[in-house]
C-alpha cells in the first residue's frame, strides 16, 4: 500500500515533469519538506525512504542540482532550489526568517542571458 506522503510526493514529481520541457534554464523553488535525504553527503544526496527516492530520482533523471547550502528549518533542509542550470545561480544566502516564519529565507540571483 502507498502512503499518503508517498502518493503526494508522485503526484507533484508527475505535475513537474509536465512543466520542465523547456529550452531556458529551469528553476523549481519552495517546502519540498523531505528531511530525511541527506543533501550534504560526500557521494550525493542519498535517504532510505522510498518516497525519498521518488524525489531523487526525478532530480537526477532530469538533471537537476538541489543548491541550497544550509539548514532552512532547525536543523533540516526543507526548503529547497533545484535548478537545470545551476552556473546560472550566484550569490545563494540562507538568512534569518522573516516576520514569524519558522523557516530560514532563502535567496539568490539568476543571471540571464540577454536575447536581442
Amino acid at each position: 500500500m502507498t502512503s499518503q506522503s508517498e502518493e503526494h510526493t508522485r503526484q507533484l514529481v508527475h505535475c513537474l515533469k509536465n512543466l520542465i520541457h523547456v529550452r531556458s534554464p529551469c528553476y523549481i523553488t519552495g517546502e519540498i519538506n523531505a528531511p530525511n535525504i541527506s543533501w550534504f553527503t560526500p557521494a550525493g544526496p542519498a535517504s532510505q525512504s522510498h518516497t525519498d527516492n521518488v524525489l531523487l530520482d526525478f532530480i537526477t533523471d532530469y538533471g537537476f542540482s538541489q543548491i541550497v547550502n544550509a539548514a532552512t528549518r532547525n536543523e533540516s533542509l526543507l526548503d529547497l532550489v533545484l535548478v537545470s542550470e545551476p552556473n546560472t545561480i550566484f550569490s545563494m544566502r540562507v538568512d534569518p526568517p522573516f516576520g514569524s516564519s519558522d523557516h530560514f529565507r532563502v535567496s539568490f540571483s539568476i543571471a540571464l542571458e540577454n536575447q536581442s
